[in-house]
């Protein structure tokens, strides 16, 4: 089980590899990234949350389903972590990967940040679902999040400023 394991968490961090790639090589899969036990945290001790048991539950999961999305989204929780952001960016990172990857959103904390990179997306390539984006799409879409975060991080108010106009359009 443990291989099995193993092959199911090495297989989601070389594709997320890829596409991570202009933002950051964020190296050969190591587990020592996680925290495996199961605790009421997203991050302890440097490292993210991602109990053994959800793990082995995703081995044979549907790709599309909640315990899938959950693993990738520590896995993209954790390239953050690799890409120096703060906590509350490296969970709009992740969800707004996530998001992305599977097509609806999650997570209330994040929605705004979310629709305001699924409308990114729509504006670079209109009438295509991210799912469908080639390869080279896909890292230059991420990149773009990546450094619209990064000027977040670094400018509260262009946040602020960014996540109101956003709110102002849909209400």
């Amino acid at each position: 089980m443990k291989n099995l394991i193993y092959d199911l968490k090495h297989s989601i961090w070389e594709e997320l590899r890829d596409n991570f790639l202009l933002c950051i090589d964020i190296g050969e899969f190591n587990d020592d990234l996680f925290y495996g036990e199961d605790i009421p945290r997203v991050f302890y001790d440097n490292k993210v949350v991602l109990p053994n048991k959800i793990a082995k539950k995703a081995i044979n999961s549907d790709k599309s389903g909640e315990i899938y999305r959950f693993v990738v989204n520590c896995f993209v929780l954790c390239i953050g972590l690799k890409l120096s952001l703060v906590q509350k960016s490296c969970e709009i990172l992740a969800d707004t990967y996530c998001a992305l990857s599977f097509g609806s959103l999650d997570r209330n904390n994040t929605q705004f940040e979310q629709l305001y990179f699924i409308k990114l997306v729509e504006d670079d390539l209109p009438d295509k679902d991210f799912r469908l984006f080639t390869k080279e799409e896909k890292k230059v879409i991420i990149n773009k999040i990546y450094l619209k975060i990064i000027e977040w991080q670094k400018n509260k108010e262009l946040y602020i400023s960014e996540i109101n106009f956003l709110k102002e359009k849909i209400y």
